[in-house]
């Protein structure tokens, strides 16, 4: 992740805006948290389907393997943190994980991304400071409200070797970067 300037996040409108498209399963090694504004989308998130309409929002943790597909035009905000973000806050075993539901407050979470795209975008007078505001907001609900405490040893395991592939996959593309 490349996050945006003055944010220590990376925050952006869906690239399937326009429908007609599919993004196959990947995974990153961030937070990814993708807010519908308008129209609908489908996920496949650990062999789960969630389909999510205008007002909801999904989260992503972490070397989660996940696909979308967005069948019809849409208007998503889609807000990447990275790990290090988290990282007074991780398990005894380093690993950071946040659940779907949190404390029911999904649609205030949804509402704060939202906000934070807008004010980062329209850029007014001020909108360092604001857009600060709205992130620290969205770090203190995930940490607060849907950070999970316990880690089963599978999934902790899975996701090292996730952070492994990238790491090599890396290495790859910038020896190719090189050729």
């Amino acid at each position: 992740i490349i996050p945006n300037e003055g944010l220590p996040s990376k925050v952006f409108l869906f690239e399937g805006g326009n429908g007609n498209y599919v993004r196959e399963k990947h995974w990153h090694t961030s937070i990814e948290i993708f807010a519908v504004m308008e129209g609908h989308l489908e996920f496949l998130l650990n062999k789960e389907e969630y389909p999510l309409k205008a007002g909801e929002q999904l989260i992503i943790n972490s070397n989660e393997i996940h696909s979308i597909h967005a069948a019809e035009r849409n208007k998503t905000v889609v807000l990447q943190i990275p790990l290090k973000q988290f990282e007074n806050y991780f398990t005894a075993q380093r690993f950071y994980s946040v659940s779907q539901s949190g404390c029911g407050c999904g649609w205030k979470l949804a509402s704060l991304i939202k906000k934070l795209y807008k004010v980062y975008t329209a850029r007014d007078t001020g909108y360092e400071f604001r857009t600060m505001s709205l992130f620290y907001e969205i770090m203190y609900m995930l940490v607060k409200n849907y950070r999970l405490t316990e880690a089963h040893e599978k999934e902790i395991r899975h996701s090292r070797k996730l952070d492994t592939l990238s790491k090599i996959t890396l290495i790859c593309v910038n020896i190719i970067k090189k050729i």
